[in-house]
């Protein structure tokens, strides 16, 4: 966990130039700089362009969708986990520096499920000290910060639905000789279809 990187302006990809905070601009940027970098010339990645439009989408989803829980910590978490699936996806990894925000934010917009917290961190580094291999770490994390502001049984259902949904994923993969898949974007699209169907949960 890096500190200096709450610190530190948004940097070039490729050259690491400070970018200018114009070009930062969520959309409107990409359009612009049609799609370069404005320092090097060399094109930004598609998960920049794929992630601002699903995060400018939660606004009509919140418009249009009746659910059950507070504003705002729907939308911190539908952020976090945009961010976290298409560096899972591009990395296998999560950036803990999220970790750390989503906590320290969510502990100011949201109550607490201290007990939901206790039980699912437990039981899931129980599973992680039994069968390391088989998720990682950053994925426990993960799971263990949506409790604090979840309920368990919200949490339980999570887990069971992206267990389902990965492994559905993993054996097509599994065909074409992929052995590792991401799994927070499996965490993402369960954490959405509870949030639609599962109000009695919540």
């Amino acid at each position: 966990m890096n500190l200096q990187y709450f610190k530190r302006r948004s940097q070039c990809d490729y050259c690491h130039t400070s970018l200018k905070w114009f070009d930062t601009i969520p959309l409107l940027s990409f359009i612009f700089l049609k799609g370069h970098s404005r320092c090097c010339s060399n094109p930004l990645k598609r998960s920049y362009i794929i992630g601002e439009i699903l995060s400018f989408l939660i606004v009509p989803y919140l418009i249009f969708i009746d659910i059950h829980i507070n504003y705002s910590l729907f939308i911190l978490t539908c952020l976090m986990l945009i961010t976290m699936s298409l560096t899972d996806i591009q990395t296998l990894t999560i950036n803990s520096n999220l970790i750390l925000v989503f906590f320290f934010v969510g502990i100011y917009i949201s109550s607490l499920h201290l007990i939901s917290f206790i039980f699912i961190f437990f039981l899931l580094h129980t599973f992680f000290l039994l069968n390391s291999k088989s998720i990682g770490y950053g994925d426990i994390l993960l799971l263990s910060i949506l409790s604090i502001f979840y309920t368990y049984e919200f949490i339980l259902h999570l887990i069971l639905l992206t267990c389902a949904i990965g492994l559905m994923f993993y054996i097509i993969l599994f065909r074409f000789k992929i052995r590792k898949i991401p799994l927070i974007p499996f965490i993402s699209i369960s954490y959405i279809l509870l949030i639609n169907f599962s109000n009695n949960i919540m």
